[in-house]
């Protein structure tokens, strides 16, 4: 009885190791996007608490340079805001880019491994043929002594 051999298991192995770079690379892009995500809501936050404290100096006497620097803040924390979106809209798309490698990059696996299974599949009835003939065999010559 053979050992069954694939010939392509050093494809096989290599679309592994990619697949799991793909999978790796999606996942730190994931945990970017999250990061991204918790700034641009600590940045709103921050905004929502700017425009509340303002709001509870203004009902008091507020001074002109206590206006002037809480404007600037806000604007500060406004255009921080922007930019953490335009992060988050670019990252975007490259979370949407890895997941497709890695979509793309299981699926080549997936095809070397299917190839392998029919093989090895076609290995067994192989090997089961001969079993059965050699069974035969060993049937025939003992009729045969008899």
């Amino acid at each position: 009885m053979s050992k069954f051999n694939f010939r392509l298991q050093p494809v096989l192995d290599y679309r592994e190791v990619v697949e799991e770079q793909k999978k790796t690379e999606y996942g730190h892009a994931l945990i970017e996007k999250d990061r991204i995500e918790e700034h641009i809501s600590c940045c709103q936050n921050e905004i929502d608490g700017i425009i509340r404290s303002s709001r509870e100096a203004s009902t008091g006497v507020i001074n002109a340079k206590d206006l002037m620097m809480f404007h600037h803040y806000l604007n500060h924390k406004k255009e921080e805001l922007i930019q953490h979106e335009d992060s988050l809209e670019k990252h975007q798309i490259i979370v949407e880019e890895k997941k497709s490698d890695m979509l793309d990059a299981m699926r080549k696996k997936k095809s070397v491994q299917v190839l392998k299974e029919q093989h090895m599949e076609a290995h067994k009835k192989v090997l089961k043929k001969q079993e059965q003939m050699m069974i035969d065999q060993l049937v025939s010559y003992k009729y045969a002594t008899s």
